[in-house]
């Protein structure tokens, strides 16, 4: 390969211009900003002159007729065409010199016309013709052209020299002496010569030429002086040596322009045309002391539009080309004319300081000015964009005199690359005086991100993201991490912020509960937002939560067992999930779980856990206790852990105690118990006591007295059981530790009557004794004796008692004591007549639940007021005792219904004694019998049934429900086998019309999970007691997951296209259908998440335009994701289409008869490829915007430090490469040349748009750094690179990565489009039509072109003005190939196309274009 192409340096050529006066200010105007090859880079070249003549349309000036043409004479003889024929050097030097051509290489030819033509045509040929006077007091003078002056600036001004362009005057000056002051150049700086201008290596005007430099090349100098009669700048060549250029030439005999003669007032029409007699100023107001911008000399004329008088003169006035009014002073009046002010003098230094990537510091030091400074105005702009973003600033003056400014590049569209900073003062006087002016570059950051995702802390609840090394060229507000288990479809997907570290790095906890405690991979992705709000991916990874080794210990002691209770102590306590709380749910055998209770048990400091049972809160029931155990999880779910039974024995009861009667009178006893003890403790003693007479009617429970020795005592006074003597019942019951009533023993013993003496007397009254009595203050005769009273004495009593088996009369005294005194001995009495009681109790009705009592012939010789049925279950002592009142009947008898729930639930004996309430209010018992219930034979049934099972859930259906004890709800817990109950659900069966129960199950509710799900049942029966019933398992499959639908694209255009989505289908349901599209260029920054419509047909579509996204052109991607119902979203598809440049068909390339060509956006694109030839004659040479543009772009790589050189391939003529052609062709073959050469006629190179760069050693550049900057960044100066990789069987040739197109701005769009020329307007590439050269189109050709009706022409060849459309007529003016006219209608006329306008004049022209 690199030998087929090592002729590739052969091929350009470097060219110079030898030219006028005229040419220079043209150079100026299209070759400005561009610096032409350096001294360490030109060659020795030999310089052929080919006279080329150009004809004039009229020789002479016709004066002073309004309308007519006035075409000044011709500057010269001739113009200068220059070719230059480089050859090798004949020897080494440090000026390495590049060798371009052979033998056989033709000499290039380039022609600049610069013709005159009227004023009134509307063409870039013709404008004002600039000159400068001086004042003829200077002694040094300097000969120039008129564009010199502003060498003081760094730019020219394109707009201003084109609007004082005129050949014929500007050949006149140039002949003239014109004389002025030597321009005052900054001490360095840039400078762009206004003309060819040699180069010598010391400041005189004899020393060797060592190289010419073109008008329009720039050059960086670091002197100015004043040697051997020429003003010199002076630079040090990129070889190290000193160079020196004379820009100007000192002479001593000044030209002072002619002043309009003092004279009265001329009279001149208000508007017409002006014939000059003398040389007049021209300048920009009505006044003397403005400045001159040109001068007219004599015999020119002006069209003029206004007559006025001012500053001593009558002046006449007009609009130049450029906009501009424009005076002249014709006449001198009476007054003298106002001197001019002197010139003002300013200094003024600018420093570029702060340097960043978003902008400078601006700091200007040294400001003065004689005619002081009010603002330091800073107008900058980037070189992008030709001024868009221009800014005038204000610098800010700080306290050191010094002025400052800050740029932000965010104001000036944040363009990269050079900047523009000039200078000017707003004076005192309030006038704006340019300064100075340079430029600096703000480089665009190598764009840098970076970040390290860590995983830390990894359990199988979660992990821990730590990022380091955060950085982005951006800078960074917000580190976002979005993760997602890999289960679901992102269906769990969190952005989450990190959050920052005091160390610089962020950090973020992840807890699968919030990711629906999904296990397994996770997907970890970073993003930042920076500083301008663009969100950009970083990085990604993978990390896996492992499903626990699942472990859950705990061991279950009973100690402390007891006939009232036990402890539980829980040792070796852990679980993998933590463990919050122990319950311990405990019920006993009986009753089905009727007495469960969930205690806490309670952590001791050597993190055990302690709970004491006391059975009284389980009913008193003995026998076996269940003991299950659970944990309440870290995460809060329930963990069943294990279970143990223990029994609670009926204590082998005992009990003693022995009734001992003691001090038996006949006024009562003494009770004393000794030997008392119970198995269950004793608290209280009791002792019943009562006569055999009445029926219990007198009987009292006594609280025994503990005395000091533990034996138990009660006193019995006759007198408390209505002072009956006889037979006296004494029972001993012991009330127990834990509240039972236990009977322990009983015996009888008997109070005789005492002997009577009674005396029959009032219950009050007044006594005389009948014999000495003793007076005591208790009726006991143990009394102590207080006084007596001897018979016969008599004392008033309120009160007759019988005591200590005396009768006693009491009074109280005057000392307020009550006395008592023994009248009379009392002896037995006979006993009365019992009380007569009959009653007999029933038991009916018995059931597991209860009894009637019914109670039959009621009677008491007392009389019944009520039936009172005392009732008790066997169990527990009395604890159930109830005295219930019977209900009487309408027969008589009494009856009363019990049911067992009222007593604890208490199966097995229970006794029914009986007692009336006779009509005294004495309580007489009167029998008792006792009555069994029977535990009943429990029954508890129910059958679970699972249906309709899915991958989303089932239903349970519970058949044949029945309890012996009844049915209240039904309970369903259901759980999923994952997670330890975590998930455990209590629901509520419905009781459906035909008498099961239902209940549907959606695993929503149970975290999603799918696997065994366990369904258990208990009952809530009717006395509120839950019993458990059944269980089962089922299992929720994972769903075979299906998800399809299909993307088609329709109705492609240049503009965009349509997605229509089929078959959409997801076993998840589809709410929404997301189509997330971006073009392949720029990494997503195009990216939009569309919603695709539903349409009546099932389908969805999207319309997709191109100006959504940038305008971009190529490829796109179109993915598809469906937003199922449960909210997840699911990547279904993808595709990508192609939306191809502006399609153009090839019929409607167009040919002027020159070139063929296509309108592209902004402007028109020349065609020119193996299929599309150019005229042999077609020889626009090298554009001057493209031009500009391109020395734009070398220059900007050569500063960036690319390896590119100043030496380039430009414009080539047809005749020029056909020599080249067919020198490849004899080298490598015709096959091989038509790979990378074109035939003449088929070289983009002849259209002046293209222009091959070298690299520092004059090869065509290969550079691998410096070609992948200009594929990029071509396009921001308007060129695209034309020959790409993969793009041969379009444009015909291999890749050239040196070859540059010049487009303009459409330009950018092509680039971003990814395609070649002949891809994106869609003209026709290629191979040649057959392996023989394709005729060229002649010239002129009869092929007419093809141009719309009105639109903007670009002339390629010199084209004649004429009054009317015929060969024939007289040429008035002409256009230049690459000037362009507005025109209004095409017309074919003698034989030829034309095309037609309105001349500024108002009158009808004609061109022929073909």
């Amino acid at each position: 390969m690199k030998k087929m192409f090592d002729h590739k340096e052969q091929r350009f050529s470097i060219r110079k211009y030898s030219c006028g006066a005229a040419s220079v200010l043209i150079g100026c105007v299209l070759f400005m900003g561009g610096q032409a090859v350096s001294a360490d880079e030109q060659v020795t070249t030999d310089t052929s002159i080919e006279t080329s003549q150009v004809n004039t349309a009229a020789k002479n000036n016709i004066q002073n007729t309004t309308g007519s043409t006035a075409v000044a004479p011709q500057t010269a003889a001739t113009q200068k065409e220059t070719a230059v024929t480089t050859t090798a050097p004949t020897s080494s030097s440090a000026d390495k010199a590049v060798s371009v051509a052979t033998e056989t290489t033709p000499s290039q030819t380039t022609t600049v016309d610069a013709a005159t033509q009227t004023e009134d045509e509307t063409t870039n040929s013709s404008v004002d013709a600039t000159t400068d006077t001086a004042d003829s007091s200077t002694t040094a003078k300097v000969e120039k052209s008129p564009v010199e002056k502003g060498a003081r600036k760094e730019e020219i001004d394109v707009a201003k020299l084109m609007d004082k362009t005129q050949p014929a005057q500007q050949a006149r000056l140039a002949e003239s002496k014109v004389t002025q002051s030597v321009p005052s150049l900054p001490s360095q700086g840039y400078y762009t010569y206004t003309k060819r201008t040699e180069v010598k290596n010391e400041p005189k005007a004899s020393a060797a030429l060592q190289f010419y430099v073109n008008a329009g090349d720039r050059v960086f100098y670091d002197q100015v002086l004043i040697a051997d009669g020429y003003q010199w700048l002076s630079y040090r060549s990129y070889s190290g040596i000193r160079r020196y250029a004379a820009i100007n030439k000192l002479v001593t005999e000044p030209v002072q322009p002619a002043k309009p003669t003092p004279s009265s007032t001329g009279t001149l029409p208000s508007r017409g045309r002006y014939t000059f007699s003398g040389t007049a100023e021209v300048k920009n107001e009505a006044k003397w002391s403005a400045p001159t911008q040109f001068t007219f000399n004599r015999g020119d004329s002006v069209n003029y539009d206004k007559v006025l008088e001012n500053d001593g003169y009558q002046w006449i006035s007009y609009i130049s080309y450029s906009g501009m009014r424009r005076y002249a002073a014709v006449t001198k009046l009476a007054q003298p004319a106002p001197q001019r002010s002197a010139q003002s003098q300013v200094t003024g230094t600018i420093h570029i300081e702060n340097k960043t990537s978003q902008g400078f510091d601006v700091v200007v030091t040294n400001v003065s000015s004689t005619k002081g400074v009010k603002t330091v105005k800073l107008p900058i702009w980037s070189s992008q964009g030709g001024q868009d973003d221009v800014i005038w600033y204000d610098a800010v003056k700080q306290t050191d005199g010094t002025y400052k400014l800050s740029v932000d590049i965010r104001r000036h569209k944040n363009s990269y690359g050079d900047y523009n900073v000039h200078m000017y003062y707003v004076q005192s006087d309030g006038s704006l005086q340019g300064v100075t002016g340079t430029t600096t570059k703000v480089e665009e950051l190598k764009y840098s991100v970076t970040g390290t995702i860590h995983i830390e802390n990894k359990t199988s609840q979660g992990f821990d993201v730590v990022v380091t090394d955060v950085s982005s060229t951006k800078g960074v507000k917000t580190v976002k991490l979005p993760v997602w288990s890999s289960q679901g479809g992102q269906d769990d997907i969190i952005w989450y912020d990190a959050a920052k570290q005091i160390d610089g790095t962020y950090k973020l906890s992840v807890d699968i509960r919030h990711h629906k405690n999904n296990r397994g991979e996770y997907n970890i992705h970073m993003y930042y937002v920076q500083s301008d709000g663009s969100l950009q991916g970083v990085t990604g990874t993978t990390t896996k939560v492992e499903e626990p080794k699942y472990s859950v210990t705990g061991t279950i002691h009973i100690e402390n067992k007891t006939s009232q209770g036990f402890d539980v102590v829980v040792t070796n306590v852990s679980s993998t999930k933590g463990v919050k709380t122990v319950k311990l749910p405990i019920w006993s055998s009986q009753g089905g779980q009727d007495d469960i209770i969930w205690y806490d048990a309670t952590k001791q400091n050597d993190d055990t856990y302690k709970l004491s049972v006391d059975i009284r809160r389980h009913k008193n029931n003995y026998g076996d206790y269940n003991v299950h155990m659970y944990y309440v999880q870290s995460d809060g779910s329930l963990q069943g852990v294990t279970g143990t039974t223990t029994k609670v024995e009926e204590p082998k009861y005992s009990v003693t105690g022995t009734i001992n009667i003691q001090n038996k009178t006949s006024q009562g006893f003494d009770v004393l118990i000794t030997n008392a003890s119970d198995s269950n403790g004793i608290s209280r003693v009791k002792v019943p006591i009562w006569t055999d007479k009445g029926g219990q009617d007198d009987i009292i429970w006594y609280d025994a007295t503990k005395q000091s020795d533990g034996n138990y005592k009660v006193s019995v006074n006759i007198d408390k059981h209505k002072g009956e003597r006889g037979t006296y019942n004494i029972h001993l019951y012991y009330i127990e530790s834990n509240g039972k009533v236990r009977g322990v023993s009983g015996t009888k013993t008997s109070v005789a009557e005492p002997s009577s003496a009674r005396e029959i007397i009032p219950s009050q009254g007044v006594y005389t004794f009948k014999k000495e009595v003793e007076v005591k203050n208790s009726p006991a005769m143990a009394a102590k004796t207080e006084f007596t009273f001897a018979k016969g004495e008599r004392i008033r009593y309120d009160k007759v008692l019988d005591a200590d088996h005396h009768q006693w009369i009491s009074y109280v005294s005057y000392s307020g004591t009550r006395r008592y005194i023994p009248i009379a001995t009392l002896t037995n009495e006979e006993a009365p007549k019992p009380v007569q009681v009959t009653g007999t109790i029933h038991i009916e009705n018995k059931t597991s639940q209860g009894f009637d009592v019914v109670v039959t012939n009621v009677s008491s010789t007392k009389g019944v007021k009520t039936v009172k049925l005392p009732i008790w279950s066997s169990q527990g002592g009395q604890d159930d005792v109830i005295w219930y009142d019977a209900v009487k009947q309408t027969d008589g008898t009494y009856k009363l219904s019990v049911d067992i729930r009222r007593h604890k639930n208490n199966y097995g004996d229970y006794n029914v004694h009986m007692y009336y309430v006779q009509s005294d209010g004495s309580l007489q018992g009167v029998t008792g019998t006792t009555t069994k219930v029977e535990e009943p034979k429990y029954s508890v049934t129910g059958t679970i049934h699972i249906e309709n099972k899915t991958s989303q859930g089932f239903d349970v259906v519970v058949t044949n429900v029945s309890s012996t004890k009844g049915v209240k709800t039904v309970k369903l817990p259901i759980w999923s086998s994952q997670g330890g109950q975590d998930d455990v659900i209590w629901y509520d069966a419905i009781k459906q019309t035909d008498g099961t129960y239902k209940l549907s199950v959606d695993i929503r509710r149970h975290k999603n999970n799918r696997g065994e799900y366990n369904i258990h049942m208990y009952y809530i029966q009717s006395d509120g007691s839950l019993q458990g019933v059944t269980g089962t398992t089922t299992k929720v499959e994972e769903p075979k997951y299906s998800v399809t639908g299909t993307i088609h694209i329709e109705n492609k255009t240049s503009q965009g296209f349509d997605v229509v989505v089929t078959n959409v289908s997801s076993t998840k349901g589809v709410k929404t259908v997301k189509l997330p599209i971006w073009s392949s260029q720029g990494g997503q920054d195009d990216v939009i998440w569309y919603d695709a419509i539903k349409q009546t047909d099932g389908t969805y579509k999207l319309s997709v335009d191109i100006r959504r996204h940038k305008n971009n052109r190529g490829e796109y991607n179109i993915h598809m994701y469906y937003i199922q119902s449960d909210g997840s979203l699911q990547g279904v598809t993808g595709t990508t289409t192609k939306v191809e440049g502006s399609q153009t068909s090839v019929k409607e390339v167009q040919y002027n008869g020159s070139y063929y060509f296509v309108q592209g956006k902004y402007d028109e694109i020349v065609v020119a490829n193996k299929k599309h030839p150019m005229a042999a004659n077609y020889n626009p040479g090298e554009n001057p915007t493209a031009k500009a543009a391109f020395l734009r772009l070398r220059n900007d790589m050569i500063a960036q430090g690319y390896n590119v050189g100043y030496a380039y391939s430009g414009f080539r003529s047809y005749d020029y490469q056909k020599v080249l052609y067919q020198n490849y062709v004899n080298k490598d073959g015709q096959a091989a040349a038509d790979r990378y050469s074109a035939r003449p006629g088929y070289s983009e190179h002849q259209t002046g748009l293209v222009f091959d760069l070298t690299d520092k050693a004059g090869n065509l550049l290969e550079d691998a750094a410096a070609s992948t900057w200009l594929k990029n960044n071509a396009h921001r100066y308007g060129f695209v690179v034309r020959y790409q990789p993969g793009k041969e069987a379009s444009t015909g040739y291999m890749p050239e990565a040196w070859h540059i197109r010049y487009i303009g701005k459409e330009a950018d769009e092509i680039y971003h489009s990814g395609l070649s020329l002949e891809e994106y307007y869609g003209f026709e590439g290629g191979d040649y039509v057959t392996s023989a050269t394709t005729p060229k189109p002649s010239t002129p050709s009869s092929q007419k072109p093809v141009i719309p009706a009105q639109g903007v022409y670009r002339f390629t060849k010199r084209s004649s003005i004429k009054a009317e459309p015929r060969m024939s007529a007289p040429e008035l003016a002409y256009y230049n190939a690459g000037q362009s006219v507005t025109y209004d209608k095409v017309l074919n006329a003698d034989g030829v196309t034309w095309i037609s306008y309105i001349a500024f004049s108002g009158k009808r022209r004609y061109i022929a274009i073909a």
